[in-house]
C-alpha cells in the first residue's frame, strides 16, 4: 500500500499526449515529463488549487535540490489525467538515490541529497527531514532502490 497525494507545480515540466483513440472511455490526455519515477520533491510555501472541492490544504511542490531539507514531501509518482503530480508519501516504493551520504544499507534512513531530485543516507536524528528508510542496499553514484516511504 502507497499513500499518495496531489499537488501542482510551477516548475516540474509536463507535456500532454492526445488520446489517440477515439473509441476510449476517457478522452482526457496523459501527460508526459522528463521526471523519473522516485524523484524526490520537496513542498513549497504556495498552496495548490483546484477549480473543484479538493482539499486546498495541498502544498505545491518541486523537485529537491538541497540537503537535509525539512520540506521534503514524497517522490514523483506520475501526473494524473487531469495534469496534476501524485506525491508519494507513506507506503513502499522505489526512489532516486545518490553516494552523497556514503554507502546505503538496508534500514538506512534516506533524506534529501544536494543532487537534484536524489536522496541520500541520512545519519543524524531530526525526523523532519527523513524521507524513509531503504530497503535495498546501494554502492553506487545514482540509481534506484526500494524505500519505505515516512514522509506522509
Amino acid at each position: 500500500f502507497t499513500g499518495s497525494h496531489w499537488s501542482q507545480s510551477d516548475s516540474i515540466d509536463k507535456k500532454s499526449k492526445p488520446i489517440d483513440d477515439p473509441e476510449a472511455i476517457d478522452q482526457r490526455p496523459i501527460y508526459e515529463t522528463t521526471l523519473e519515477p522516485g524523484t524526490v520533491l520537496v513542498s513549497t510555501d504556495e498552496i495548490a488549487h483546484w477549480d473543484a472541492e479538493v482539499a486546498e490544504h495541498l502544498p505545491k511542490c518541486e523537485v529537491s535540490t538541497k540537503a537535509e531539507d525539512k520540506a521534503v514531501y514524497g517522490v514523483y509518482g506520475g501526473h494524473d489525467r487531469d495534469g496534476d503530480i501524485m506525491v508519494l508519501a507513506v507506503g513502499s516504493g522505489v526512489v532516486l538515490v545518490c553516494d552523497e551520504g556514503g554507502p546505503i544499507g538496508v534500514g538506512d534512513f534516506l533524506c534529501t541529497a544536494n543532487k537534484k531530485g536524489y536522496a541520500k543516507r541520512y545519519d543524524g536524528n531530526d525526523m523532519r527531514v527523513v524521507l524513509g528508510k531503504a530497503r535495498q542496499s546501494f554502492t553506487g553514484n545514482k540509481g534506484s532502490i526500494a524505500c519505505s516511504y515516512m514522509c506522509g
